[in-house]
């Protein structure tokens, strides 16, 4: 005790006309340190309070519906202190407000506040191609190309008509093929008015990169 208040005290150069007994010495230091302690967690409190004031004003609410894709923010297990975002996952059940269970694709389970959750939106800056002989996505609905197209006079004079007299019968099937060019599959364009877009004065258009191909699907895409 002695030897620390000599330490502490041996700047003080009245320190021996002022010096204390050990009990009164620590009492005084005790008393100094509760105050400090006193302002520190003051200047602590509204510091807080200050981040907490910053923090919302550009602070929202996620929520979540069951269902939605998410992507989860779990620690990295190789560093304490940093952690990265993994999924995307499904929201399985709300349990309040903010607390969600979440089933990942491994089958494993978690009840995540909103905080550690993100909405998951699939890239669309890549190209895919399916092949004919795939069966992973089921019938697939395409455009027919030109040669595709079947003839307009042919399918008129198939259709089924039995519904109608035998006179209106054939004068709508007279109506449909003297208009077999409109009344048929073929994509076309419209010709009756032109279409135009105002732009705001000034505008400039975004100059936007195109998709890159890899080399090794650009023969199927061509071919498509």
């Amino acid at each position: 005790m002695s030897v620390l208040q000599e330490t502490w005290g041996g700047g003080d150069v009245d320190f021996k006309e002022k010096k204390l007994s050990n009990t009164d010495y620590f009492a005084i230091l005790k008393e100094d340190l509760q105050v400090a302690s006193d302002i520190a967690e003051k200047n602590c409190a509204k510091a807080q309070e200050n981040y907490v004031g910053q923090y919302n004003k550009k602070s929202t609410v996620s929520t979540f519906n069951v269902g939605d894709l998410v992507l989860i923010l779990i620690p990295d297990s190789s560093h304490k202190i940093i952690s990265q975002w993994h999924g995307p996952a499904v929201v399985t059940a709300i349990l309040s407000p903010n607390i969600y269970r979440v089933a990942s694709d491994n089958g494993s389970v978690r009840t995540l506040h909103a905080n550690d959750l993100r909405l998951y939106i699939s890239r669309v800056n890549s190209i895919g191609v399916i092949f004919e002989n795939d069966s992973d996505m089921g019938e697939i609905n395409f455009c027919p190309i030109k040669n595709d197209v079947p003839d307009s006079v042919a399918e008129i004079k198939k259709l089924d008509l039995s519904f109608l007299p035998t006179s209106r019968a054939k004068e709508l099937r007279d109506l449909l093929l003297r208009h077999a060019s409109v009344f048929n599959d073929k994509p076309g364009s419209c010709k009756t008015f032109q279409h135009q877009i105002n732009l705001k004065e000034g505008f400039e258009p975004k100059r936007q990169r195109a998709y890159r191909i890899p080399e090794k699907l650009k023969p199927e895409i061509n071919r498509q």
